[in-house]
């Protein structure tokens, strides 16, 4: 006796489909290469290769210090480099070279606030009994010839004798009005 249904057990499954290992390599690559393609990730990468060629390919040679320098110096800029913004400047003439240079760091928070995400939990903001330390930053800026003027006040007065206050509010007089 013949019937038309068969057995599915004595059937074999059909063999599975071969694996397209060059799709997947395919794959892996392009999400590495827009992985590396972002800036942070990018000088990151070549900052750890330049402190690794330091360390294993130039020890003890006169190029290790600068690639050292040079690596550890993009590392901290792919790390705190998106909270960084600041103004750096070189002037020179016939008076001398200025170098100007201000740099502020936001904090994480701050950043991840700008960038749209919510704000930390209730779970996550410090207890309220946590020590807070409160304070003011103030700016000095000091003319470098002011600065050399009270050095030489300074030095003229001899050592232990404290510089007269009627000078040096005199030569700062004079200098204001100069101006």
């Amino acid at each position: 006796m013949s019937t038309s249904t068969e057995n599915p057990s004595n059937e074999k499954p059909p063999p599975p489909a071969p694996l397209h290992w060059r799709v997947h390599l395919r794959d892996f690559a392009d999400w590495l290469a827009g992985w590396l393609g972002r800036p942070r990730v990018r000088l990151a990468t070549v900052g750890v290769l330049l402190l690794l060629t330091a360390g294993v390919v130039v020890t003890s040679s006169v190029w290790t210090l600068p690639l050292v320098i040079g690596g550890g110096l993009m590392v901290l800029v792919a790390w705190i480099g998106s909270r960084l913004d600041g103004h750096f400047a070189v002037e020179w003439g016939e008076t001398g070279t200025q170098l100007q240079f201000r740099a502020q760091i936001r904090s994480a928070e701050a950043r991840a606030l700008k960038a749209g995400q919510e704000p930390p939990g209730e779970a996550e903001q410090a207890p309220p009994d946590a020590e807070v330390v409160e304070g003011e930053a103030h700016t000095v800026e000091i003319d470098v010839a002011e600065l050399k003027a009270l050095i030489a006040a300074a030095e003229a007065a001899g050592p232990g004798m404290p510089p007269e206050p009627d000078t040096i509010t005199a030569f700062r007089v004079a200098r204001t009005a100069r101006s």
